[in-house]
């Protein structure tokens, strides 16, 4: 009796002492879950958080694009018959040696026109005899264009 006693205190000592490691070891295991839970969590929110910031941009994108269509389509609707049916200016066309003759005796011609006949002043007739530059022309000639 004495020695079963003495070799079950021993077992219940050893079973024990393993209840305790594992006890240990489970513990350690959740806390590494634990930690786990919180990144995973953690990186839901910000991928939660990066969504909704994506979802914005890509919804002012979308109605920045449907306000251009839309004033697109209202610029198409005032242009005259002759805008709808010729595609390109003429000016970026490119002009023969003719054309540029022409075009350089014209432009010099209504504008002596407008500074005689406009009845400007001094002062004005010389800003426009200035804008005669064709750099400033050219640049006026690009100002409507699409």
């Amino acid at each position: 009796m004495v020695q079963n006693f003495h070799e079950f205190s021993e077992r219940n000592k050893a079973l024990e002492t393993e209840k305790a490691a594992m006890a240990q070891h489970v513990a350690k295991l959740k806390g590494r879950m634990a930690n786990v839970r919180q990144g995973a969590s953690r990186r839901l929110v910000n991928l939660s958080l990066d969504v909704r910031d994506a979802r914005k941009k890509v919804k002012e994108r979308l109605d920045l694009g449907q306000r251009l269509l839309q004033l697109a389509e209202k610029a198409r609707a005032l242009e005259t018959d002759k805008e709808k049916v010729q595609p390109y200016y003429q000016s970026s066309a490119t002009p023969t040696e003719d054309e540029k003759e022409q075009d350089a005796e014209a432009s010099g011609n209504w504008l002596r026109e407008l500074v005689v006949n406009g009845g400007f002043s001094e002062v004005t007739a010389k800003a426009v005899s200035a804008m005669a530059d064709p750099a400033t022309l050219g640049a006026l000639d690009n100002f409507y264009k699409k």
